[in-house]
């Protein structure tokens, strides 16, 4: 299982609009409660957690 993140920002996508996205695996976490804030490395805005 993993934990998935996306990047909010639109302009962030570009031109062929594929949204910036990291999947973390669960062995990296201690727990879903406490994670640090992950930010995108394209634009450097905070990622959302998606499910």
């Amino acid at each position: 299982m993993k934990l998935r993140f996306k990047c909010t920002n639109h302009q962030c996508c570009g031109e062929n609009k594929i949204e910036q996205q990291l999947d973390l695996p669960l062995e990296l976490v201690m727990d879903e409660n406490n994670i640090a804030v992950i930010f995108c490395p394209k634009c450097k805005q905070k990622l959302k957690q998606i499910n």
